[in-house]
């Protein structure tokens, strides 16, 4: 009876650890891991953008990555946590040019489109002497490309095509004197979608927007809103003298020019500056920030007295240019006046047309390739540029800019987990823009 007893309890013991055996088979433990750290950065980031959106800062900072990434690091100071961030939608805080065109021409266009205000906020265009190639860096780096003055685009066929796919845009500042210069070139046909007319010696009586844009989706919506809301900053020549009643002692004196013609002004105040608004001298109208004043028949706008140095003005809708079509080909050849139309005859493509006495002819011609923009114009050459020339040319560069978003922060392709917060926020001071302020947060692998 003992020995059997003694089976027994061996039997037992194989049964049970058969069961145990069984259980861990099909019934295999389970561990869960919590994800509060996760959890709690990604609400630490929607905190820091509500915090920045309730105490009025979310613009100032969502295109000034410094500020931002100063105070996100601030935020995640200790942990071990990855930050970055980007805007998508608006202007870009730096916009990036290459350019194909001469040293003396890039020095220029830093001079006087280096840096403007937009909705109270800066911007700035940066311009690097560039050639098409793949191995320059400033191209390759850039956000558009602007070709200055007449040159074969074939050659370049294939790149400016990887270019202009990737969202690159190019605007070229060309005269054309021939039809093969056009119509013989591949990236003239296809990329700028461009047909050779004629050439001819005429005169336009003035260049106007060939139209009002008729949606947001139009192809010319946004650099004819460009042309009229983003200022272009005006620098002042020489200090002037005391002024009765300004608070600049001494003023800062500049001119303002278009249409041939030069209108001095002063900058008076924190607020306010002096014009001379007919062009036959001295001050005549004291005009103060957001007013709307009728400055050589023009309807102008003082948008911003940056200090004493400077001043920001747009033009208002109903803008005319003096003619810029016309050219002086070279000697003895007087000047001529090319006729260009879009290859594919859609007029709504054309953004400023000359207005001659029976007829009109495009001055300005977008295209859309790929995910880029491109435009052509006339070159009439640098020192005939008015200030309303250069904000148009200002205008086609900023709508021409890849506008895809640029990350800042620390390098985010390695990390086992990421999580992003995204704003959506409106800005109308100067011009209506929406943008997205994207905040990311990522732990290491």
């Amino acid at each position: 009876m003992r020995s059997k007893g003694i089976i027994n309890v061996i039997e037992l013991a194989i049964v049970i650890v058969t069961l145990f055996v069984s259980f861990s088979v099909f019934f295999p433990g389970t561990s869960y891991r919590n994800k509060w750290d996760d959890a709690y950065g990604m609400l630490k980031a929607r905190d820091a953008v509500l915090a920045l959106e309730r105490t009025g800062k979310l613009h100032e900072y969502a295109f000034d990555s410094t500020k931002l990434g100063a105070f996100l690091n601030s935020l995640f100071a200790g942990s071990n946590v990855i930050v970055w961030h980007g805007v998508s939608g608006g202007i870009k805080e730096e916009t990036r040019i290459a350019c194909d065109c001469p040293a003396d021409v890039v020095a220029w266009l830093n001079g006087w489109a280096g840096s403007t205000v937009l909705n109270e906020r800066n911007i700035s265009i940066v311009f690097c002497k560039a050639s098409i190639d793949p191995a320059d860096a400033c191209f390759t780096s850039s956000d558009a490309l602007l070709v200055w003055k007449y040159k074969p685009l074939q050659p370049y066929d294939t790149t400016l095509t990887d270019y202009v796919s990737k969202g690159g845009g190019v605007i070229e500042v060309m005269n054309f004197t021939e039809a093969a210069q056009v119509n013989g070139d591949s990236v003239q046909q296809k990329i700028f979608s461009l047909n050779w007319i004629s050439l001819e010696q005429s005169t336009a009586n003035k260049c106007e927007f060939a139209r009002t844009p008729r949606s947001a989706s139009d192809i010319i919506y946004e650099p004819y809103k460009y042309f009229h809301h983003i200022p272009i900053t005006l620098k002042i020549a020489s200090f002037g003298q005391a002024i009765a009643g300004c608070s600049y002692n001494p003023t800062g004196n500049g001119t303002l020019a278009f249409k041939g013609a030069s209108y001095e002004f002063d900058t008076c105040g924190p607020d306010s500056a002096w014009f001379d608004i007919d062009g036959v001298g001295g001050r005549n109208t004291l005009v103060t920030e957001r007013q709307n004043t009728s400055i050589g028949g023009s309807e102008i706008m003082l948008n911003y007295v940056n200090g004493v140095s400077s001043i920001s003005v747009s033009f208002k809708p109903g803008y005319t240019f003096k003619n810029f079509l016309e050219y002086i080909a070279p000697p003895p050849n007087p000047r001529k006046v090319v006729h260009m139309e879009p290859a594919d005859g859609n007029s709504d493509r054309v953004l400023v047309q000359a207005v001659f006495a029976q007829t009109k002819y495009p001055a300005v011609i977008l295209n859309k390739y790929g995910s880029g923009r491109v435009a052509w114009t006339q070159e009439p050459g640098k020192n005939n540029y008015g200030d309303d020339e250069k904000a148009l040319l200002m205008s086609l560069l900023l709508w021409a800019a890849n506008k895809e978003p640029s990350t800042a922060g620390t390098d985010i392709s390695s990390f086992r987990a990421g999580y992003m917060t995204s704003y959506i926020n409106v800005k109308n001071y100067d011009m209506f823009e929406i943008y997205k302020l994207n905040v990311g947060i990522g732990y290491p692998v």
